[in-house]
């Protein structure tokens, strides 16, 4: 058997962790809850079963002899009764709430965890809208575990009891109640059905917020509207949203059918119990009172039952929710177990790569979370980084170029750490970098990439994303540094103007000079600047240079460019073609050695004169 076969039917084979013990380390602390929560299911439970004896009682004793003292006291302790009964639910119900929604927000918080410790390549393989739905939704359905389950328990309770008290009263009618018992439990046999549903609905929601995120988006509503997409988006969502509706419909025709089915059950066999105990009081072998108490307790039991397989239907519903979110937090941790790295306050700027080989991850959907449908093996992902050797001396100014797909933004993310080399090493200073903790990288290694990342937030939130504690004077003072203060002074609100999503309001130019504001606050000793003005006019690109100029005095540059009229100052440039080192050398070099930066360079100039 070939080995990637061998390697599938395993994980077919695996059998899944349970889903309890997978939930338990999310349980603690509800000892005492589930305590009271039982205390109060307990109480209900007994208080279930007194209504009926009382009501015997009023009957046989009160009623008919014209006792009207024992009248008024027997109502009054089966008002009582009721009362207290509900009460009981109500603290039942009150602590059921509250343990949910605490596990509703740690399942949340460990999925956001989870998601954080993930690489890039996990975001871009799985659908926006499953994450979001999985965080949102999931542990929302989870909570009917701490609800229901209790809930069951106090309803068996009540059956039980029930039972008892049905045997008390005359054995044989309990005989009859309980040999039409099963007749109230056949429609639950088809919840499993809803088990599926419930998937399907899931998934469709997933599919709807994916949607939204990316049309509703600036980006996204700025191509619908530039291609005139309106109308199909509208359809396409409809379709989408229609299958929710149909789901929706489905699952709450199935629900009400076994609703119905089960009362029509119930009624059937309460009115065969009744018919046979009319009898029983038409020949004296019962009493009315005791006939009275024996219809109320048929519901005494019948009704529990119903409510059990209520019950299971939502159970099924919770354990379709707790896979999608287990699904998730089985994912392996990602990130890189550096927090007790070796931690270095100021690094000089060294940067040097040894033999370096790097390929990207396969990505992972979360759909697919044990990989089923992955038809490539590690080993068959090509390489995009190929024996990488360099050296960057501290304060010098390196240019990586080279065509599109070369590996120079893989570059970038291997010295930050986003993702860890396969084979080689990479040292800061002479520290191998998987030695260094989090803390000495994120603060000696910064990048402006192409994309500038703001957030739907005030100029100061997005400023002091890297910088927490800086006061407005020093926010003022990059700006003055990037060539942007007099942009934000000219805001409605200045530093607390709001930027819109992914800094709309703000021209391509000004998104740049805030993200070097943003990085001369953090402070780091090593630049990366990633295509950082690929898209930007002259204008612009005059401004963010002069704002660059700022940014690198003193400290290690490295510059990815792919126009090379802005890399010819460089103290060195390196050439990147299809992951491997072409040359390297100063601009004069390089042109005199030919080679592919001679043709790079004589492309670029024919363009320019066309």
């Amino acid at each position: 058997m070939p080995a990637s076969l061998s390697a599938r039917s395993a994980r077919r084979e695996r059998p899944a962790p349970s889903l309890f013990r997978e939930l338990r380390p999310f349980l603690g602390g509800f000892g005492r809850p589930v305590a009271l929560e039982l205390v109060a299911v307990l109480c209900e439970s007994v208080l279930f079963v007194a209504p009926p004896l009382l009501l015997r009682q009023l009957v046989d004793n009160a009623v008919e002899p014209h006792r009207r003292g024992e009248l008024l006291l027997l109502v009054a302790v089966l008002s009582a009764t009721l009362v207290l009964e509900s009460a009981a639910s109500a603290a039942q119900l009150m602590l059921a709430t509250r343990m949910g929604e605490t596990l509703a927000l740690r399942l949340r918080s460990a999925l956001y965890a989870r998601y954080q410790a993930q690489p890039l390549a996990f975001f871009g393989g799985s659908r926006m809208g499953n994450l979001v739905s999985v965080v949102n939704n999931e542990p929302a359905l989870a909570h009917h575990l701490t609800l229901t389950l209790p809930r069951m328990l106090g309803d068996v309770l009540k059956v039980g009891l029930a039972a008892a008290v049905l045997f008390s009263l005359d054995w044989r009618l309990a005989l009859v109640s309980l040999a039409l018992a099963p007749i109230a439990l056949a429609p639950s046999l088809r919840g499993a059905a809803l088990e599926g549903m419930t998937g399907e609905q899931l998934q469709a929601t997933g599919t709807m917020v994916t949607t939204l995120a990316q049309k509703l988006d600036v980006g996204g509503a700025l191509l619908v509207k530039v291609f005139g997409r309106e109308a199909s988006e509208q359809e396409q969502f409809g379709v989408t949203a229609d299958e929710i509706r149909r789901l929706g419909v489905r699952q709450m025709d199935l629900t009400a059918r076994m609703s119905v089915l089960s009362s029509s059950a119930t009624a059937l066999a309460s009115g065969i119990v009744v018919a046979v105990g009319g009898l029983l009081v038409q020949r004296d072998s019962m009493s009315v009172g005791t006939l009275v108490a024996f219809a109320t307790f048929l519901l005494s039991l019948y009704s529990p039952v119903a409510a059990i397989a209520a019950a299971r239907t939502r159970l099924l519903s919770a354990r379709v929710a707790l896979r999608r979110v287990f699904a998730v937090l089985r994912l392996p941790d990602a990130s890189p177990t550096w927090e007790s790295g070796t931690s270095v306050e100021r690094l000089d700027g060294a940067v040097e790569l040894e033999d370096v080989w790097f390929r990207y991850p396969q990505p992972i959907d979360i759909a697919q979370p044990d990989g089923e449908d992955r038809q490539s093996t590690p080993a068959t992902i090509p390489w995009a980084l190929r024996g990488l050797t360099l050296r960057i001396e501290p304060g010098s100014r390196v240019a990586v170029v080279g065509p599109s797909g070369a590996g120079k933004s893989t570059l970038a993310f291997l010295l930050l750490r986003i993702h860890e080399a396969d084979r080689g090493r990479i040292s800061l200073d002479g520290h191998d970098i998987r030695d260094l903790s989090r803390t000495t990288i994120v603060a000696n290694v910064g990048i402006v990439t192409q994309e500038t990342c703001l957030f739907h937030d005030s100029v100061a939130a997005n400023l002091r994303y890297g910088a927490p504690n800086a006061t407005d004077e020093e926010l003022l003072a990059a700006c003055e540094a990037a060539r942007l203060r007099e942009v934000v002074e000219a805001l409605p609100d200045g530093l607390e103007s709001v930027v819109g999503e992914r800094g709309y309001r703000l021209s391509g130019g000004e998104r740049q000079r805030l993200s070097i504001a943003r990085l001369l606050l953090h402070d780091p000793q090593i630049i990366i600047l990633d295509e950082a003005t690929a898209h930007l006019d002259a204008r612009s690109e005059s401004l963010v240079q002069e704002a660059f100029e700022q940014l690198l005095r003193g400290r290690t540059a490295i510059v990815i460019a792919h126009r090379l009229s802005t890399v010819v100052d460089a103290d060195s440039i390196v050439v990147l073609e299809a992951g491997r080192i072409v040359g390297s050398g100063t601009h004069a070099e390089l042109l005199a050695a030919g080679g592919l930066y001679a043709e790079l360079c004589r492309t670029q100039l024919s363009e320019l004169a066309a």
